[in-house]
């Protein structure tokens, strides 16, 4: 009688759950790298579009023009001063590189806003276009109409300026000497001008930031762009 060549129930078992284990590890290790590569691809999106924002802004507030209003009250002695209204909260000013209207002069601000469901701050950045905002007189309400978070579950958010302080004449020297210094409010018409440097702290879990922003209004090759008012179309 010939013997029949085949395989027992046990050793079929035993091989069944062999390959079956071998294909969960196999799962296993596909799920924990594609974990990994998707999580660095978001950490890397995060980090660019992070950039990005910063470079925005940069770009907007280092722009910033000595954009020339006036008031009722000064309107009479013929005074103009550049919009530029600032405090520890908030900065308000104009910019010719905007960050949403691209080759055209915006009104630009920052502010917090407050989260009061999360008890967090946001930190959002608004435009409007100029050639669409007639600015006269400083407290006018510009209609913003495009914006941006750009940082949230903040704790604390604050900003300060540094620049001019007071001009003071210097007997010695026999000329007029500018002294700055950092400042928490800074406003245009007291100013005479914008500040140097904006600086913007934050807070939150994770520790703290600082953004700091040079302002180059004084930029010479902006002077063929300026314009003491920019009439509506």
């Amino acid at each position: 009688m010939q013997k029949e060549n085949g395989f027992t129930l046990i050793e079929v078992l035993i091989s069944t759950t062999i390959i079956g284990l071998v294909v969960y590890l196999a799962f296993l290790a596909q799920s924990f790298f594609l974990n990994i590569w998707y999580s660095n691809k978001l950490l890397t999106y995060v980090a660019m579009e992070e950039y990005r924002v910063h470079s925005l802004l940069r770009s907007a507030i280092e722009s910033v023009t000595e954009y020339s209003i006036t008031d009722p009250e000064s309107e009479k002695a013929g005074a103009h001063y550049p919009f530029f209204n600032a405090n520890s909260t908030s900065v308000e000013f104009v910019t010719l590189s905007s960050v949403f209207f691209k080759g055209s002069a915006a009104a630009g601000r920052f502010f917090i806003k407050k989260n009061s469901e999360e008890k967090t701050l946001s930190l959002i950045y608004e435009e409007a276009p100029l050639n669409a905002t007639y600015i006269q007189y400083q407290g006018d309400k510009i209609a913003y109409s495009r914006s941006m978070t750009i940082a949230d579950e903040l704790s604390k958010v604050t900003f300060r300026y540094y620049g001019t302080w007071e001009i003071v004449w210097d007997d010695e020297l026999e000329y007029y000497k500018t002294i700055k210094r950092w400042q928490n409010v800074y406003q245009g018409k007291d100013r005479k001008t914008t500040p140097d440097i904006i600086e913007i702290s934050l807070a939150d879990k994770n520790g703290d930031q600082t953004l700091s922003f040079q302002v180059k209004s004084h930029n010479p090759y902006k002077g063929a762009f300026f314009s003491n008012e920019v009439q509506p179309n």
